[in-house]
């Protein structure tokens, strides 16, 4: 599935040029001019992760591992001929808790959501790249810095407090391996968080079975008495058959 990435610049040769470079990479392009442009797409998109989903979804990967390691060594201590340590060696097997898989109440991907928003920080004058990703970062919808490419001409100024946060700060002129390999290595980071959660959820996650569908029961045989005397006939009369044949054997 080709992933969507947003380009906010308000230069349009620029934004021609991103996507020429990347034209190689299985991505959608989509582009904003202005801050308040990409706010409104951002907001009406979203993200391609449900992010509070995942990270409950990772939750639980953590706590079945430690529960698996718990069981693993349990299993694995010494059988002892002391029935007290015995004793105490089921207890601690039967204190232990298998945790459940988080109920997952609304769509994990989304199709149309972006999966990377790569952010020009001189678009415009009152507002600053940095300070649009941080707002979107902190208003609780499940962005992180991770899932923004800064673009600037102020690298030595802006790169220190990119790494500080887990943000990539790109210096312009871009370069087109630099570029490529950035988004080759968030892509391959997307694809490994979607197997593993996807891997978890087919393990673990079960839907609400259906409804059976009540076969209709089996058509009892209504008696028919004119069609019973035709297939069958009663007892007696076949004792009178007989009787009749062996007058008539008994004549010849």
């Amino acid at each position: 599935m080709d992933r969507k990435i947003l380009i906010i610049d308000d230069n349009h040769s620029f934004i021609d040029a991103l996507k020429y470079m990347l034209r190689d990479l299985p991505l959608v392009f989509e582009s904003a001019f202005r801050f308040q442009e990409a706010y409104n797409k951002i907001s009406q998109n979203g993200r391609f992760f449900d992010q509070s989903v995942v990270e409950l979804i990772l939750e639980f990967e953590t706590a079945l591992k430690s529960y698996e390691a718990a069981k693993e060594t349990l299993l694995k201590e010494p059988k002892k001929k002391n029935p007290s340590a015995e004793e105490e060696t089921q207890k601690k097997m039967d204190e232990l808790i298998m945790p459940e898989f988080p109920s997952i109440q609304s769509n994990l991907f989304q199709d149309d959501g972006y999966s990377l928003v790569i952010v020009e920080y001189d678009t415009e004058v009152s507002v600053k790249g940095m300070q649009f990703i941080r707002d979107l970062v902190e208003n609780g919808k499940g962005w992180k810095y991770a899932d923004f490419i800064l673009t600037t001409n102020r690298f030595n100024e802006l790169k220190s407090t990119g790494d500080s946060l887990g943000l990539v700060v790109l210096e312009k002129p871009l370069k087109s391996p630099q570029l490529v390999a950035v988004i080759q290595e968030k892509i391959r980071a997307m694809d490994d968080l979607q197997a593993r959660v996807v891997s978890l959820m087919e393990r673990f996650h079960r839907e609400e079975p259906q409804e059976k569908k009540k076969s209709p029961s089996p058509k009892k045989a209504v008696s028919n008495p004119a069609q019973d005397k035709l297939r069958k006939k009663p007892v007696k009369d076949k004792a009178e058959e007989k009787k009749t044949a062996a007058r008539k054997t008994t004549k010849k």
